[in-house]
């Protein structure tokens, strides 16, 4: 087998195909999730040597992302920084459109190519967790950032950093210095174009000196990251990646099609929606509108979607034909919401963090302090506006698993939801559900409603959660 194109070995350079002895250009991580050629001689073959000859096809993410997202040259080019090839590499570790397309198992695994969009929604989910701002995510020089590559750090290619190590989010693991290449600010500016009704997306922050013109795209990267501009770029990323791979996803299941609905369930998924998903949905519209009126926010909450789907195999339940794809704050964030807006003051959730985001405020923080962080008047208006976006599951409750590594929480959680899940399906083969429990609930948010709600939603609002609670409790006096 012939290579059609140039490509580095695993110890050269991968910006200019050059050698060195001393091995300071392998990445194991390229060895693990990359893809490597093999020439035909044993002794070419050894990995330990730096005379192999074995070639870096296909790079990990980051190295790709370092080296402008581009890798290899063009046949008969090799070296020539004016050929490169652009490539996106393959992710060294999981994601959270990954975990919830395998419904959370606890090996998940994906028969896609990454997309342009999985690696920006990466990058900004980084950029969240590290308290970064969009200029110190994405590639502001000037010209292509194929005729400017960088190296990961050497922490990074070794794994002697345990800041890169241990991770089950791959995106946890980008250094500092790698940035998203030209090519890939343009898909991202692309994702944000609908964030809001003006070109720039909105912010909470309060306006900053900068020599940028306030309406500027400039303006906008010198802002922090929030978390409702990641939950979007989410959105449309899942969006897309069922658009491409929705008859060819991971597991035993098919999703034929998928539904994004805004909060109510559409009456025409009603008969085939689980009830205990029901009542979720319902404690959810709850939780979010009383959590904004109890802060001092009386937004309506309809445009928050959740997604569901329907097809064929083990994800839709009890021969439902409809199923909801369970998102869950760690698919957005890779940790809680409460994690990413007023971080981990104790630093025990701080996994593959760069540094102590709070190392300067008191402990706990304030909300002098947090509103500070932000540069905003009310840090409250970051949780308003994921809630607005969409419904996700809150696992703060049982976030702390294990505290060894974000790899060894991440999976132990998986581990126990698989676990529940096979005794769940093990009770008579269905779910018991404790009616008059639910009945009490329901009379609990009716009286919420009526005294604390109403008078701050609109009529529609106001209808719609009466007719949710109105179904469920048909459903459970069945």
């Amino acid at each position: 087998m012939m290579l059609s194109d140039d490509y580095p070995t695993i110890y050269e350079d991968p910006r200019d195909g050059l050698g060195e002895e001393t091995g300071y250009y392998y990445c194991e991580r390229c060895i693990e999730s990359g893809y490597l050629f093999h020439p035909s001689d044993d002794e070419e073959n050894d990995l330990d040597s730096p005379q192999s000859k074995c070639i870096r096809v296909i790079p990990c993410v980051i190295c790709a992302m370092a080296n402008g997202g581009a890798w290899g040259w063009k046949k008969g080019h090799k070296g020539d920084i004016n050929y490169v090839l652009k490539s996106n590499g393959n992710d060294p570790g999981k994601s959270g459109i990954v975990d919830l397309l395998n419904y959370h198992s606890s090996d998940p695994y994906c028969n896609w190519k990454i997309t342009d969009e999985e690696i920006v929604l990466g990058f900004i989910q980084n950029g969240l967790y590290q308290h970064y701002r969009w200029d110190e995510v994405i590639d502001i020089g000037e010209g292509p950032s194929r005729l400017r590559p960088t190296l990961p750090p050497t922490g990074y290619l070794n794994r002697d950093d345990p800041r890169y190590s241990d991770n089950w989010y791959w995106w946890k693991i980008i250094p500092y210095n790698v940035v998203l290449p030209k090519r890939l600010v343009k898909v991202l500016r692309d994702l944000l174009s609908d964030y809001c009704e003006n070109d720039i997306p909105f912010t909470n922050q309060k306006k900053h000196e900068s020599e940028y013109d306030e309406t500027s795209w400039e303006y906008f990267c010198e802002t922090f990251i929030e978390p409702a501009h990641v939950v979007h770029i989410f959105i449309k990323t899942l969006e897309k990646v069922l658009d491409m791979n929705r008859h060819n996803l991971p597991g035993s299941s098919t999703i034929t099609d998928y539904h994004k609905n805004r909060c109510n369930i559409p009456s025409r998924f009603l008969s085939f929606y689980p009830e205990a998903d029901k009542v979720l949905i319902m404690e959810w519209i709850h939780r979010t509108t009383s959590w904004g009126i109890s802060n001092g926010f009386h937004n309506d909450y309809n445009e928050s979607i959740h997604f569901l789907v329907n097809g064929t195999g083990d994800i839709f339940d009890l021969g439902y034909e409809y199923a909801k794809l369970p998102i869950m704050d760690r698919d957005l964030f890779g940790t809680t919401l409460n994690n990413v807006i007023e971080y981990d003051w104790m630093r025990i959730k701080s996994w593959n963090r760069d540094y102590s985001i709070l190392e300067s405020t008191q402990h706990p923080p304030s909300e002098e302090d947090l509103n500070k962080l932000w540069n905003t008047d009310n840090y409250l208006k970051l949780y308003n506006d994921v809630y607005k976006r969409i419904m996700f599951e809150d696992t703060s409750l049982s976030s702390d698993i294990h505290e060894y590594s974000d790899y060894d929480n991440e999976y132990q959680f998986r581990c126990i939801l698989e676990e529940s899940e096979y005794t769940e399906n093990n009770e008579n083969n269905e779910r018991l559900i404790d009616s008059e429990g639910i009945i009490q609930i329901l009379k609990n948010l009716q009286g919420i409603v009526e005294d604390d709600i109403k008078d701050h939603i609109c009529e529609n609002t106001y209808i719609q959660v009466q007719n949710n609670m109105r179904d469920i409790y048909r459903m459970v006096k069945l």
